[in-house]
């Protein structure tokens, strides 16, 4: 086949390969594919059973790889390029289609119900997201008891084991804290977090 009637059939919707015109959004018609699929299946499997890379049919292939290091490479490299292109176009995607919505006042969740004041969800949605993140919190607390709850029988109010210091973290948790957050005003920062919880602590038990 000629490249001239190659680009003709192309152009007019036409099978490249037998000139059908096409049922589907491919170069070639279902039969072809399916011609075309076995013959590269075969010509795949003639070049493995020569020890050589069913891809390229150059390199040879070692041990029990499928195909060379080069092709593995590429095709990597492929992958790669494909999904930093597809993460792309769903990141600005879902950024233009959330911009949309908040012009509109309409929840980024039901896309329905007018938004609570403050937030993007309807007030429906936004007390199913917090009762969500408050079962997933339980489900990953050591303790099984609320973040919230937890000063209130001893335990630090991060990760749930007990407290060993003054406050209301243990001593592992506040030293995170410490290397965490920035260089200044770093002790005035961790003393209002630690005292804020303190306090909370102190008018739950009175």
């Amino acid at each position: 086949m000629s490249k001239y009637t190659y680009e003709r059939r192309k152009l007019e919707g036409l099978c490249t390969r037998c000139g059908k015109v096409l049922t589907n959004d491919k170069k070639m018609c279902e039969e072809c594919l399916e011609i075309e699929k076995i013959k590269t299946r075969e010509t795949r499997e003639f070049y493995k059973s020569l020890g050589l890379c069913p891809r390229c049919s150059r390199n040879k292939l070692f041990g029990s790889e499928k195909q060379c290091p080069e092709c593995s490479a590429k095709m990597y490299e492929s992958n790669r390029k494909s999904r930093e292109k597809r993460n792309l176009n769903l990141k600005e995607y879902y950024q233009k289609d959330i911009k949309e919505l908040k012009e509109k006042g309409l929840c980024r969740s039901c896309r329905k119900r007018k938004v609570a004041e403050g937030h993007t969800y309807c007030p429906i949605c936004l007390a199913k997201h917090r009762e969500y993140g408050r079962k997933r919190r339980m489900v990953n607390s050591k303790s099984g008891i609320e973040r919230s709850e937890r000063p209130n029988y001893g335990l630090c109010y991060f990760c749930g084991e007990k407290i060993d210091t003054d406050g209301s973290t243990c001593s592992r948790c506040a030293e995170i804290m410490r290397r965490n957050l920035p260089e200044k005003n770093t002790g005035n920062l961790y003393w209002r977090m630690d005292n804020k919880l303190i306090k909370k602590k102190s008018e739950v038990l009175k």
